[in-house]
């Protein structure tokens, strides 16, 4: 019989990162949208165009009303957005200023000997956070506002000659330090970047899909327990061991440009199916976290019986999931509720995975090895299917599980209409297989390997393993982002 546990929440919304997000006008929005439809504006008013462009917006003291859309001033003259301006001044007085790239590091911003009014009135957005390396004109100190950004005269952005570099040596060896790549056979994983995390290591490494090297790495100041990419690749959230707080990092910026303050340790991160709400589970708070992608602020937390882990979503989003691994209870999370609702569901050992579809619940224990199909309209068991050793994760895809058997290597597909395992369908490594990482909105899974150097693409679609790919380091979390835009890496 479930129990019911009715948890009042006191101060969902939270005052921890809860400054209010930079929201740019909308005309402006739209203007810049028509010109670049990938064009990013970033929670903090930061416009960056599809080629690494960047634009800081510049708020006006005062903005006339009654004025009909449109561009007052530009430089050069007769500029439109589409044509990269230095400067653009529209008639509400907001402004666009561009910043220049500068060889030797850093950014600059258009100068001019005597700015417009609109220009040297206007204010920076005070929750910008400031591109690396930039520096600000005098005669611009007055947009600061209480940013703290080093200003200085134009003539110092003289150009300074590098040094030349030492003769290379001659490669005698003509093996060595030889590049491997990767085809792929799946048109998905082309031009892709894969963002992996291990275990034993405060770094996040970026290799490139037709590679076996990473190419970059992000330096953590702990070790990363989960990682999500917002659907967009704009943004990596990380949640590390020993660490309150979720780092935000931009990937195009190659920096972390906001930390979300949890005031407890994060444990593991879930995008909402609309892709506009990352959910933040903490074991040891006993709480559920709930992030605004688009403002990037913290607004609800919500207390939870227990230590919440693998959190999953009903089919309407209207209930999320968990599992608590100090009672090994299930229960659910009721959104549709003014007071959120905590409802015990069964009670289940060393939990590896959840799934729900409709009004039956899909449960994997590890040590039992077995998958539990309970009824969520009666309230009990209705089946119990034995399973491969060690089962830690799983898919639910149209009428199927993917059920990821470690122990062994294999992936388990069972037909949830009959209850009937279908195939079972063997890996390419013998290492020990950890996650299904599935891209966004394809049928194509990567499945990482805690122990070996590669990865094996499984299709959702065909029940196949496609390929086995290579890789220079053991994975534990793989996150998969477009490469569109962020070449650099």
């Amino acid at each position: 019989m479930k129990k019911i546990l009715i948890l009042l929440i006191i101060g969902l919304f939270l005052g921890i990162n809860a400054v209010q997000a930079t929201q740019i006008p909308v005309d402006v929005e739209k203007y810049i949208k028509q010109s670049f439809p990938k064009a990013t504006i970033r929670f903090d008013g930061l416009v960056t165009l599809p080629d690494g462009t960047i634009y800081l917006p510049l708020f006006p003291a005062l903005s006339p009303k009654g004025q009909d859309f449109g561009i007052k001033y530009s430089a050069p003259k007769n500029s439109q957005i589409i044509d990269k301006p230095d400067l653009l001044i529209f008639n509400t007085n907001f402004s666009l200023i561009k910043l220049i790239k500068q060889k030797e590091g850093g950014y600059k911003v258009y100068f001019q000997e005597v700015y417009p009014t609109e220009v040297i009135t206007g204010i920076l957005p005070q929750d910008l956070l400031v591109p690396r390396g930039l520096i600000l004109p005098d005669t611009l100190e007055s947009v600061l506002g209480d940013l703290i950004i080093p200003t200085t005269s134009a003539i110092t952005y003289s150009k300074t000659a590098a040094k030349p570099s030492a003769p290379a040596k001659k490669n005698t060896n003509k093996n060595e330090n030889k590049e491997e790549f990767v085809v792929q056979t799946e048109s998905v994983l082309k031009n892709k970047i894969f963002f992996i995390a291990n275990s034993d290591s405060k770094t996040i490494k970026i290799v490139h899909s037709d590679k076996t090297e990473p190419s970059f790495t992000f330096k953590l100041s702990n070790v990363p327990q989960d990682i999500v990419a917002s659907s967009d690749g704009q943004y990596l959230f990380v949640a590390s061991h020993g660490h309150t707080l979720i780092d935000v990092i931009d990937i195009k910026r190659e920096e972390i440009v906001k930390q979300i303050d949890c005031e407890v340790q994060p444990t593991e991160l879930l995008l909402s199916p609309d892709k506009n709400q990352l959910f933040i589970a903490s074991e040891k708070g006993s709480a559920i976290f709930i992030v605004d992608i688009k403002d990037m602020t913290l607004s609800k937390k919500i207390k939870v019986a227990g230590a919440p882990r693998y959190m999953t979503f009903d089919d309407n989003f209207s209930k999320l999931y968990y599992y608590d691994k100090l009672s090994s209870n299930i229960y659910s999370l009721n959104f549709n509720e003014t007071v959120y609702t905590n409802a015990e569901i069964m009670s289940c050992p060393n939990v590896s995975a959840i799934k729900v579809k409709g009004e039956t619940l899909f449960v994997t224990s590890r040590t039992r090895n077995k998958l539990i199909t309970f009824s969520l309209d009666i309230s009990e068991v209705i089946s119990e299917t034995d399973l491969p050793e060690k089962p830690v994760d799983m898919i639910l895809y149209d009428d199927t599980l993917n059920i990821l058997c470690a122990k062994d290597n294999k992936i388990v597909i069972i037909n949830i209409q009959t209850g009937e395992i279908e195939k079972i369908v063997e890996l390419l490594t013998d290492g020990f297989a950890r996650k299904l990482n599935r891209i966004y909105d394809t049928d194509t899974v990567l499945i990482s390997d805690a122990k070996t150097g590669f990865y094996n693409v499984y299709n959702l679609k065909s029940k196949k393993v496609v390929q086995k790919n290579k890789l220079t380091i053991p994975v534990t979390i793989i996150s998969v982002v477009d490469k569109a835009g962020i070449d650099k890496l």
